[in-house]
């Protein structure tokens, strides 16, 4: 775009090397303001509503288990999503790239040097390519159920770091959407969706849900593939005296995704309810959903479980969002 910093020289000053090494080491999120620059956010904006106007865009679709092992494949209220990157080839129809020449220019130029800033930013990610990248209009009412962004805790996916950058310039407090984080073992934690604001997070570990939004909400998504297989965050923000030794088990992935399936087994079903309503097959699904929780208490053991339930989540330093500037 004309006269303006490329997303990639913008993000450049705002991320030096190792900056965010300590807060996705310990935590596995990072919050990055200004990230791509106010004139690029609005031309990405205006392209998203191009390609919505014309089409483009399908409702966004969940897939809940059942009781019949089949699946329930359910709709999203408002929600609108273009793929237009998957496992790294292009999916979406030709006409979008003619019509979204600057998210072109994103997608095909800029993503080698944002994977460059990125790695450098936290070498351990190890970041190779840009591996999905979709685009995702919320028009209101809407919102997202309690998620991983790999389907399995033992398949190896592509994905490795979520990035979501938000354009969303007249956001306000009463809008809602925030991305609800559950950064094991520490609290949960609510990151407004404001304009040129990144979330970034680990694909495999990074527990998630968007809450119910009041206003229409943009964001643009973005998934980078890795070399590494180890998830992130890796360490405790620091020593928990009689504690830090049964934490650390936190890390392996498989245990962190089930345990948190018990840890947050209400609001899991809350979320799913505020985002499908009481249907039938909701309903079947939560059935489902508590049997797998409880089965989960007694292969963990309730005495474990109930230790869990007492000390966590840990209160231990800043309870709001580190935001990078």
């Amino acid at each position: 775009m004309e006269g303006s910093s490329l997303p990639s020289e913008h993000l450049s000053k705002v991320l030096t090397p190792g900056s965010l090494t300590t807060q996705l080491s310990t935590e596995g999120y990072a919050v990055i303001d200004n990230a791509f620059g106010s004139d690029w956010c609005e031309i990405i904006r205006e392209e998203m509503d191009t390609l919505a106007q014309s089409d483009l865009f399908s409702p966004s679709k969940n897939k809940l288990s059942s009781t019949t092992g089949d699946g329930h494949i359910l709709t999203k209220h408002g929600i609108y999503e273009l793929d237009m990157i998957f496992e790294g080839k292009e999916v979406c129809k030709p006409e979008c790239w003619m019509l979204a020449e600057n998210l072109a220019f994103l997608a095909k130029k800029e993503m080698p040097r944002l994977v460059e800033i990125l790695n450098a930013s936290y070498p351990d990610l190890e970041l190779t390519e840009l591996d999905h990248m979709k685009l995702q209009i919320n028009y209101g009412n809407g919102s997202f159920p309690m998620h991983f962004d790999t389907h399995s805790s033992t398949a190896r996916s592509r994905r490795h770091l979520t990035f979501i950058l938000y354009l969303n310039p007249s956001w306000t407090t009463r809008s809602g959407g925030e991305i609800r984080l559950y950064p094991l073992p520490y609290p949960s934690i609510d990151i407004a969706p404001l304009n040129d604001r990144v979330a970034l997070f680990c694909s495999h570990s990074m527990l998630h849900r968007v809450m119910p939004s009041h206003d229409s909400r943009y964001c643009f998504s973005l998934w980078f593939a890795s070399k590494s297989s180890i998830p992130f965050p890796v360490k405790l923000r620091e020593k928990v005296e009689g504690f830090d030794e049964i934490l650390h088990f936190l890390f392996d992935k498989e245990k962190r995704r089930m345990l948190s399936k018990i840890l947050y087994a209400e609001e899991w079903e809350q979320s799913v309810r505020e985002s499908f309503g009481d249907l039938p097959e909701v309903e079947d699904s939560m059935s489902l959903h508590w049997k797998e929780v409880k089965k989960l208490e007694i292969a963990f053991s309730p005495e474990l479980i109930a230790l869990l339930k007492e000390y966590l989540p840990l209160k231990t330093g800043s309870e709001v969002p580190q935001i990078i500037k």
